[in-house]
C-alpha cells in the first residue's frame, strides 16, 4: 500500500502588512506591487472603496464587497439598527478600477472623512485593505500600546490555532 502525504489545504489570500504611499493631486494612490501580489489574479483590478469602522476608508476587492452585501441583505430590515447600519456601510461607497498605471481613485468624501492629506498607510486586514492617514495610523499603531498584552489575552484566547498547518 502506498503511503499518502498529509497535504495542506489550498492556500487562501489573506491580506497583511503595512504599505506607505502618497495621495496625488487627483486623489489617486498607486497600489503597491507587494500588496497587489497578495490578491488572487481575479481580484487585482476591480475594487469598492467605502468608509471604515474607525478613522479610515476601506478598499474591498469587488467580489469580497459583493459577498459582504449579500450578508448585509440577510439582516432583518424591520430592525432599525440593521437598516441604519446597512445605509452607513453603503454611504459614499464607490466602485474603482485600477487605471493603466496601477492607480486607484479614492473618493474625495472618503479622503475627507479619514482625515487624509497626502501620506497614507495601506494596512492589509484579512480580506480588505484599510486606508489610513499616516499621521492617524502612526499615532494609533506606531508604538506597541500598553494594553497589547491584555488585548492579546482577551482576543487571542478566542482563536483556535489547533488546525493551523505549515
Amino acid at each position: 500500500m502506498k503511503k499518502t502525504e498529509n497535504i495542506a489545504p489550498p492556500a487562501i489570500s489573506i491580506l497583511h502588512g503595512d504599505f506607505e504611499c502618497t495621495l496625488d493631486d487627483k486623489g489617486r494612490i498607486l497600489l503597491p506591487v507587494a500588496l497587489k501580489k497578495q490578491l488572487p489574479e481575479h481580484a487585482q483590478n476591480r475594487f469598492v472603496i467605502a468608509r471604515g469602522d474607525d478613522e479610515h476608508a476601506v478598499i474591498y476587492p469587488y467580489h469580497v464587497w459583493m459577498q459582504y452585501l449579500q450578508k448585509l441583505g440577510k439582516l432583518n430590515r424591520h430592525v432599525k439598527e440593521n437598516r441604519e447600519f446597512v445605509r452607513m456601510v453603503k454611504t459614499h461607497s464607490a466602485e474603482a478600477v485600477l487605471d493603466a498605471n496601477g492607480r486607484l481613485n479614492i473618493p474625495k468624501n472618503l479622503i475627507s472623512e479619514a482625515g487624509i492629506k497626502k501620506d497614507i498607510v495601506l494596512k492589509g486586514s484579512n480580506y480588505l485593505v484599510e486606508v489610513w492617514a499616516k499621521e492617524v495610523h502612526d499615532k494609533l499603531y506606531g508604538v506597541k500600546p500598553n494594553n497589547f498584552a491584555e488585548l492579546a489575552q482577551q482576543v487571542g484566547s478566542l482563536i483556535d490555532m489547533s488546525d493551523f498547518q505549515f
